[in-house]
């Protein structure tokens, strides 16, 4: 467990799935997460969400795949969201990663900052990585300025590169290298 002041980021586990698959099923909620990768993620069965758990629980290697969690806040201890780091390479040592707060009722209270705050810990201070990317799309304003927020730069844009309920947005790259990350936290 990677614990924050407000959250900790916990091992999913079988009970998580219900609240997974009532925000899989929040079509607002799938398409803020999810961009233009909606349509994979909206609607997933509580039997398929199972197999990947155990999919992924038994054949995920955590040094090349990365990892899930749940987020827990820590007063009430109730599952708020999900977070996960993927598409590690070791040479540069970078990673990609997602953060979604599923209850509604949590935005805004600081639950997702802290949240990432831990993750990036975990993941320069821990893993010892350099490079921490998020993508995301550009009608999702809200993601942009909270990873703005967290210390994450925009780096670029794919032109066109998602397609959203019968529209094109350009795709979104951000970043945040470890250097940045250490020099923002000396600053609070």
């Amino acid at each position: 467990m990677l614990e924050g002041q407000l959250i900790e980021l916990r091992s999913v586990i079988e009970q998580d799935l219900e609240d997974v698959f009532k925000w899989n099923n929040d079509e607002e909620l799938v398409t803020l997460a999810s961009g233009s990768d909606k349509p994979f993620q909206i609607n997933n069965s509580m039997v398929g969400l199972k197999h990947y758990l155990e999919k992924n629980t038994l054949e995920n290697d955590l040094v090349e795949d990365g990892q899930f969690f749940s987020i827990y806040t820590k007063d009430t201890g109730c599952h708020i969201g999900k977070c996960d780091y993927r598409d590690i390479n070791w040479i540069v040592r970078s990673a990609t990663i997602g953060i979604m707060i599923g209850e509604r009722d949590h935005w805004g209270t600081g639950h997702g900052k802290d949240a990432i705050k831990v993750l990036l810990n975990y993941l320069f201070n821990t893993l010892n990585l350099n490079r921490v990317q998020i993508d995301t799309w550009s009608g999702n304003q809200r993601a942009i300025r909270f990873f703005e927020n967290a210390g994450f730069v925009k780096e670029g844009e794919f032109r066109e590169g998602e397609y959203i309920d019968g529209r094109f947005y350009n795709t979104i790259i951000m970043s945040i290298l470890k250097n940045d990350y250490i020099v923002d936290q000396k600053k609070n």
